[in-house]
């Protein structure tokens, strides 16, 4: 099951006032750490032939912000709620902006694996870059 079918951020709520907030996450993004792609992947077409792409995983997304965002005042959380991965970025003023993606039901495997393809980083990762960058 492809992740990128499956992705639907929308902002579910914004509070009225999220202008600390804004400043905040505009002063971090300024600050952000180029991010490194560290990985790579080599896909094969259905009419032949291959190509390859390099990408950051959710660590290095995490590790090239996480220090400007807390300098900032703020923080990500990616709790799981009524079968949606929930993406929370929140400020010291307790100003938020939350996102939910759908998680996928139907996953061959039962319980265990329908778990780990939700705690997996790339399913993370996507709603994180959505959210700070």
């Amino acid at each position: 099951m492809s992740f990128k079918k499956n992705l639907s951020i929308k902002l579910k709520q914004i509070p009225l006032a999220i202008t600390e907030l804004s400043a905040a996450l505009a002063k971090a993004q300024g600050e952000f750490a180029p991010i490194a792609k560290n990985r790579s992947v080599t896909i094969t077409k259905k009419t032949g032939g291959f190509f390859t792409f390099r990408y950051a995983d959710l660590e290095a997304t995490i590790d090239a912000t996480r220090p400007a965002l807390s300098k900032n005042g703020l923080s990500i959380i990616q709790p799981i709620c009524d079968d949606k991965l929930l993406t929370i970025i929140t400020h010291s003023s307790g100003q938020y902006i939350e996102s939910h993606m759908p998680l996928p039901q139907k996953i061959d495997g039962g319980p265990h694996k329908r778990w780990s393809m939700w705690f997996n980083s790339k399913q993370r990762e996507e709603p994180y870059l959505a959210l700070t960058c």
